[in-house]
């Protein structure tokens, strides 16, 4: 045990902020635009902790060491009937070591941008493309993802992230996935093949710990 690591609980919380500009005003132009602001931080309970007793005092509204913050901003904006776009910046502190028992904290900046194209009233084409930017960790990465939906039930798309910033060239690279996914009532299947990167992967609330590999997925969800 690191006596340094020491933890008796957290403190912390988020705030999300909501605008919209109208329809026909400078910003909003003709289909109008919506902002979305989030902030939240989160930090270990300060207390004075006796190591050897295994004893603590705790304040209990104290921040102590700092865990995890974020400020993001997303920008939806709608250019035509049956074109619209959402750009993405997010600003994130990590800290590995109180976190994940890792070493050293991350610090890193995200650009997000998103453009989805609507060729009727089933089919449409998205397009997204990443960038993540930090001095720490892995360094770089940067993705992109194009996805088609041929239907409201049948879609198909193809991704990759690509880790160009890595200090060891070996480990420089691309985690490429190709897939689909068909829906029928209540019941999807999803149908992948690709590189997973290793590591914390969080769907629907769920996080959990996954090794690096590559290989067939097959996913399905169905409800009754």
């Amino acid at each position: 045990p690191d006596p340094s690591l020491l933890k008796f609980g957290e403190i912390g919380g988020q705030i999300d902020l909501f605008y919209n500009f109208k329809k026909g005003t400078n910003l909003g132009g003709k289909y109008g635009t919506k902002i979305a602001v989030n902030a939240a931080y989160w930090a270990g309970l300060k207390g004075d902790f006796n190591f050897t007793d295994r004893d603590a005092e705790i304040e209990y509204f104290g921040f102590g060491q700092k865990y995890f913050s974020e400020f993001s901003l997303e920008v939806r904006k709608k250019w035509s009937r049956k074109w619209q776009s959402i750009f993405y910046y997010v600003n994130q502190y990590y800290n590995q070591r109180f976190i994940t028992d890792q070493r050293g904290v991350v610090n890193s900046n995200i650009a997000v941008a998103e453009s989805t194209y609507r060729i009727n009233s089933k089919r449409s084409v998205r397009v997204e493309l990443q960038h993540l930017w930090t001095p720490d960790d892995d360094k770089n990465w940067a993705g992109g993802t194009l996805e088609f939906n041929v239907t409201p039930r049948l879609s198909f798309y193809a991704t990759d992230i690509y880790n160009y910033g890595n200090d060891v060239e070996d480990e420089q690279i691309h985690y490429y996935n190709f897939g689909g996914s068909y829906a029928r009532g209540a019941t999807r299947v999803a149908l992948n093949y690709g590189r997973q990167r290793g590591g914390l992967v969080c769907v629907g609330g769920v996080c959990r710990f996954v090794p690096q590999s590559t290989g067939l997925t097959v996913n399905i969800t169905t409800a009754f």
